[in-house]
């Protein structure tokens, strides 16, 4: 230590020296109080927190407690009004004297001006009572407007007889018109000789409780919320942070009762800090809730100002370390920091000195040294890059050779098999192979131009090889117009031909080519099935030692060096294989692009094209039969916020289509009646959106949003007019549309080939699928669409494919109607969809005068799906909506939505959605 000490710099022994004596104390000072400094400001917080609800409660006690005395004088005043006996049931019949009504009216006014009261109504059990008036609906309120509420279900499904409502409890129109939060009193009155339930309800203000609660908040991502025994959330400081850290009606009691002061919980992996008040005369309390990370914030805010001031003192030590260092030794510390500049890049030279003591024949020694070190660096450097051209250009010449060698053994053996075609093929192809390889004059290519050059090389093999080779390419687009040094996909390719699928025995095999971008760098996948590599082998073929039955792997280890050259040491070839299964070799590069490179123009290649989307503007000149008349040409652009198409886009199109095609899609505005006609081709119909009844061989069919018909050939259909914005998707197929890829299909026996081929089976002439915007659905329909405008409004093996895998669905779905929806079943399947929430099923069929069992098999009659089905369609749109309300937990969601279990609704959201609904609620809010 000794030594070190002495053998420091002047100017470093006199900073140490300094930053010792500003550095010793404070590190005292952290070590004697960094380990209680996080309990100081948790107990300090915590105390300031109690102080604050200590204020808070009795004004919130105050406030309930004023709701309590509005409903108490109400009632002893609807007493005294009525000449009630106060021990018995208030009798309503005198309320119908206008001077009367009168009185309570003006109680009632005196009594909403209280402030936080916003407004005071009664609910009459029945909806023959006299008060429902125009002139006294302002206090008693319909009792339709409450049933299907929350509170009206806990009144009726218990014994309670008052009940202080949470706003979610109340109904969306009573938030609306009356107020947010509610106190609710039931009670049985006498009124025109029957007994009655009459519910008085005092509305007050959310708002204000949420004001009291923010105010009460002294740490920042700290939450108060007012919660009650069904942990319904009645008031909050902050929405999401409250459903964040929601504690159950249980737990908030059992803490309570243990302690009066903030208990320590970890919720989501945090710690946080909760306490808990009762509010007086309530089954409410008040949950306050300190997040650890504030408090280790607000702990880490002093540590930092603490540190500051430290580092204030350190820098104002080391200034002056610094000055009398450099008042002792300036010209030395000169140098010595010149020198350190050779850290950052070549090294300066100093000014020449005029004093010529120890000091100035250093300074002149340094320039020397300076100036010959800068000659020796430029000439290290020209040589290393001389050196780097010169490999890189011995590389790239090694694998040329390569290559032309093999391809001039295949021409040779053409010629000698007398295959004079197939020698012009192959000879035209290497002449256009080299064309690409040499008229550029860099080394570097594009992905694109890469992609073509391994082409023409496999077509050549194929030749060769008696294509025995399939090779598939699939990368994206976007990164066609990336760079990659020029030779660098071939010998891979090469390598994967002759080593993996030509030593199989039937020496056949497939080549795949993928990529993607990942960390800003380019990975290109070349796989194959070929007999791979043993392991023995696979450790070798990257260090230019390993060879194979049939030569070296020098082309491979050339490319991979080159890479590496080129790049750097964490680029090139990385090797995985399976013996008897197949190889795969991934090439990394960086993701580096020139903007003025582009895909060649008659390459396959270029950018797709945006889809054309359609609508018939025209009819034929005979009214009978409807064919494809003029179609109004249109590109539609896709959405900014999701980059894709929707069915949604298709509208407006022009330019007639080819008179013989099998196939045409067009979109139809039922703005008008359309006269009936038949069809020489299938028509396959899916209202997009609004309605339309769709008239086919005299059967009214009634199509909602979602609905698909099919036609043969042999329906008469009209259309009449119900909605302003109907729209219609045809999609008209010729009998010999089913000749190629889905003859198979029809040939088969389901629902739709002996639809589409009129078997026997066949009960007629169309068939009804209510899909009611199903997704998957939508997603087939939109691929048909796509396909068929990116080819051209022509018929395809991938169109039909597309179709294929429609008409499974469709053969799948098993909900379909050889009737279709009349207008008796459209209207009980709206009535269902609007009442199914608030009314049970049985309720529904009574409304209609049906048995249960008869209503369900006439909506499976005209529909295809059962009534359950339809229900609970409803209940998973309602709970999608309620899911956005961070407020409502998942159980209660359930609860609402009518779901027998929390089982159930999970299992059913799932299943139809693709995710739990914790997952949707996170994911999407």
């Amino acid at each position: 230590m000794k030594k070190l000490f002495q053998n420091m710099r002047l100017q470093s022994k006199i900073t140490l020296t300094h930053m010792i004596i500003a550095t010793v104390p404070i590190l005292l000072l952290a070590v004697l109080f960094a380990g209680t400094l996080y309990d100081m400001i948790v107990s300090d917080t915590i105390r300031k927190e109690q102080e604050s609800s200590a204020d808070i409660i009795p004004v919130i006690n105050a406030a309930i407690n004023e709701v309590y005395l509005v409903e108490d004088e109400l009632n002893d005043y609807l007493y005294a009004i009525t000449d009630s006996l106060p021990d018995s049931q208030l009798n309503l019949n005198p309320l119908e004297n206008g001077t009367v009504m009168e009185l309570l009216e003006d109680k009632l006014s005196g009594l909403a001006s209280i402030p936080n009261i916003q407004s005071i109504h009664f609910y009459l059990e029945g909806e023959d009572s006299g008060f429902y008036t125009d002139t006294l609906s302002s206090l008693f309120q319909p009792y339709s407007r409450i049933r299907g509420t929350y509170w009206h279900g806990i009144f009726a499904g218990s014994s309670v007889s008052s009940l202080l409502c949470p706003g979610f409890y109340l109904g969306p129109q009573e938030r609306e018109d009356f107020g947010d939060l509610a106190y609710i009193t039931k009670q049985s009155v006498t009124y025109h000789g029957g007994i009655r339930t009459l519910y008085t309800a005092v509305y007050f203000s959310e708002h204000y409780l949420d004001t009291l609660l923010q105010e009460n908040i002294t740490l920042n991502r700290s939450a108060a919320y007012l919660i009650n025994e069904r942990d319904s959330i009645a008031a909050t400081s902050n929405t999401a942070l409250s459903s964040t850290y929601l504690f159950d009606y249980a737990t908030i009691q059992d803490s309570f009762q243990s302690s009066n002061n903030f208990i320590q919980r970890t919720i989501l992996g945090e710690t946080v800090y909760a306490g808990f008040y009762s509010i007086k005369n309530t089954d409410w309390y008040m949950v306050v809730v300190l997040p650890g990370n504030s408090l280790v914030e607000r702990s880490l805010l002093l540590m930092f100002r603490i540190v500051a001031i430290y580092l204030g003192s350190m820098v104002f030590a080391f200034l002056l370390a610094t000055f009398l260092a450099k008042s002792i030794t300036r010209r030395i510390s000169t140098v010595i920091n010149q020198m350190q500049q050779v850290k950052k890049g070549l090294p300066v030279p100093l000014p020449p000195q005029s004093i010529h003591d120890e000091v100035g024949d250093l300074i002149d020694t340094y320039n020397y040294m300076t100036a010959k070190l800068n000659q020796l660096i430029q000439e290290q450097t020209q040589a290393a890059e001389d050196l780097r051209i010169a490999e890189f250009n011995s590389l790239q010449a090694q694998i040329n050779p390569h290559f032309l060698y093999n391809t001039m053994d295949m021409i040779n053996w053409l010629a000698q098999q007398g295959k004079t075609d197939q020698v012009t093929t192959a000879v035209r192809s290497l002449s256009r192979f080299y064309k690409l390889t040499l008229s550029r004059k860099n080394s570097i290519s594009t992905i694109a131009q890469e992609i073509e050059h391994v082409t023409i090389y496999v077509d050549l093999q194929n030749m060769r090889f008696h294509h025995s080779i399939d090779f598939v390419v699939d990368i994206p687009d976007e990164l066609m117009e990336y760079h990659i040094p020029k030779l660098t996909l071939q010998p891979v390719v090469e390598n994967s031909i002759l080593h993996g699928i030509q030593e199989k025995e039937d020496k056949s095999g497939t080549i795949l080519i993928t990529g993607w971008v990942e960390n800003q760098n380019i990975i290109l996948l070349i796989s194959d099935d070929g007999v791979g590599i043993a392991p023995d082998i696979l450790d070798k073929i990257l260090t230019g030692e390993g060879e194979s039955r049939t030569g070296t792997n020098i082309a491979v280890y050339n490319t991979h060096r080159r890479l590496q050259i080129f790049y750097g040491p964490e680029y090139g070839l990385s090797y995985f294989s399976e013996p008897g299964k197949g190889t795969e070799v991934q090439i990394t590069i960086p993701a580096q692009k020139d903007e003025e490179v582009r895909p060649m123009a008659n390459s396959s290649l270029s950018p797709k094209r945006t889809v054309p989307v359609i609508k018939v503007s025209e009819l034929q000149d005979s009214p009978s039969v409807v064919l494809p008349g003029t179609l109004l040409f249109y590109n539609q652009k896709p959405s900014k916020e999701t980059g894709t198409y929707h069915i949604q886009n298709i509208h407006q199109i022009s330019e007639k289509l080819p008179t013989d095609e099998n196939i045409y899609i067009l979109a139809h505005e039922v703005t008008e009646d359309f006269p009936p006609h038949n069809h020489s081709y299938f028509e396959i119909s899916y209202l997009l959106k609004g309605e339309v009844l769709n008239v086919i061989d005299g059967t009214e069919i009634y199509m909602a949003e979602g609905d698909m018909t099919i036609l043969n050939r042999k329906a008469v259909q009209s259309l009449k007019y119900l909605h302003k914005d109907a729209l219609l998707i045809n999609l008209c197929l010729k009998p010999q549309f089913f000749e190629k890829t889905l003859k198979p299909f029809c040939e088969d026996h389901s629902l739709l080939s002996d639809f589409f081929q009129n078997r026997v089976s066949v009960r007629q002439n169309y068939l009804f699928f209510p899909l009611c915007h199903r997704s998957k659905a939508q997603s087939l329909l939109f691929s048909i669409i796509q396909e068929y405008a990116n080819s051209g409004f022509h018929q395809t093996y991938a169109l039909e494919a597309d179709f294929l895998l429609f008409f499974d669905y469709l053969t799948e779905l098993d909900e379909y109607s050889y009737y279709g929806t009349d207008q008796k079943a459209f209207r009980i399947i709206q009535y269902i969809r609007e009442n199914c929430l608030t009314s049970s099923y049985q309720e529904i069929a009574r409304h209609f005068g049906y048995q249960e069992d008869a209503l369900s098999s006439y909506i499976k009659l005209q529909t295809g799906k059962s009534a359950l089905s339809i229900i609970q369609e409803v209940r998973l749109e309602k709970a999608v909506h309620l899911l956005s309300d961070a407020r409502i937990n998942l159980y209660q969601i359930g609860e609402m939505c009518g779901f027998s279990s929390s089982d159930e609704f999970f299992q059913l959201f799932r299943k139809n959605y693709g995710f739990t609904p914790e997952e949707y609620r996170k994911q999407f809010f």
